[in-house]
């Protein structure tokens, strides 16, 4: 990945900007992400399952712009089996990209 491909501009470097540093991980892993082949091995981690929660909790939060869960749309804010699967299957783009942010 290059530098041209990402906006790195630090204003301050005295004071830590965490908004920014989130952003900007985001758009970085992202570009990664596009570039990703998922492999046999990757569709193995994610059945696994061991990262489950917090991807579909992350892709719950992309959705509701990442907000904290009490500021969600009601439909998203208690959890079920059923919001797990919708959002598996309804969202699988986002799902992945947060289970490989997890490796």
């Amino acid at each position: 990945m290059k530098a041209s491909e990402y906006n790195l501009k630090i204003e301050n470097p005295k004071v830590v900007d965490y908004n920014f540093l989130f952003n900007t991980k985001l758009n970085i892993l992202n570009i990664a992400f596009k570039r990703f082949s998922v492999d046999n091995k990757f569709l193995k981690f994610v059945e696994d399952g061991e990262y489950k929660d917090f991807a579909v909790f992350m892709t719950l939060k992309k959705l509701n712009n990442y907000q904290p869960w009490y500021n969600w749309n009601n439909e998203f804010q208690e959890w079920t089996q059923e919001l797990e699967d919708y959002i598996i299957s309804n969202y699988k783009d986002d799902y992945l990209f947060f289970c490989l942010d997890t490796i």
